[in-house]
């Protein structure tokens, strides 16, 4: 099973600090994806969620 969040509302805070804290907070909520206009923003956010033994690690690294 997949949850898929979009994060529109989220995307539209002023605050750096303030978005990466929501998209903490989709994952934590129990989402699976998160569907966003700042999408290295959302990446680089959810990076510390991610266990140091997950197999998924090499699909959330982010190249810039």
């Amino acid at each position: 099973m997949c949850m898929i969040s979009t994060a529109p509302t989220y995307d539209k805070l002023p605050d750096a600090g303030e978005r990466s804290k929501a998209y903490q907070a989709i994952i934590k909520d129990g989402a699976s994806l998160i569907e966003a206009d700042r999408s290295l923003e959302a990446g680089e956010a959810i990076l510390p969620l991610i266990p140091a033994r997950s197999p998924k690690k090499k699909f959330f690294s982010i190249t810039k």
